[in-house]
């Protein structure tokens, strides 16, 4: 499978950074990765830079969106990407080594036309009380396979 990775990104270059390590250290490399960065001020650029000159295992395209939106900017990383699969993950987010390989083969496994994957919070220690208690990042789990809804 030629999966592009999509990664709509806005003034977090240091999660951004992160991201692109966890995607360099994939046991199953995508085609390409497109940033697309929604800040008009470029603020992902220098991150992308430095990811392509550390020699990323795979192209990274990147463009700006200048428009404060988050879905012009999803759909400019969609027009930007040539892979058969899109793979979205959100820049601050991390990605452990087989987490594209785990969707990939469970599109094979199920015959899905789409996949998704839990996404875990990690509050930070010093985080109030109160968001904790509300239980606010606590979804409904499913079990592999399952038809969503």
């Amino acid at each position: 499978m030629n999966v592009s990775i999509c990664i709509a990104t806005h003034r977090r270059p240091e999660r951004l950074r992160a991201l692109l390590d966890d995607l360099s250290n994939q046991t199953l490399l995508p085609l390409e990765v497109v940033v697309v960065d929604n800040d008009a001020e470029g603020s992902a650029l220098r991150i992308v830079e430095q990811a392509v000159q550390a020699g990323a295992p795979y192209p990274i395209h990147y463009s700006m969106q200048p428009l404060k939106n988050i879905s012009l900017t999803r759909n400019a990383t969609v027009a930007a990407a040539r892979g058969d699969w899109l793979a979205f993950i959100d820049d601050d987010e991390r990605a452990p080594t087989g987490w594209l390989e785990k969707l990939t083969q469970s599109a094979r496994r199920f015959r899905a036309d789409g996949v998704l994957g839990p996404v875990q919070p990690v509050l930070p220690k010093n985080a109030p009380r109160w968001l904790r208690r509300g239980r606010f990042y606590h979804w409904p789990r499913m079990k592999s396979g399952t038809v969503v809804p």
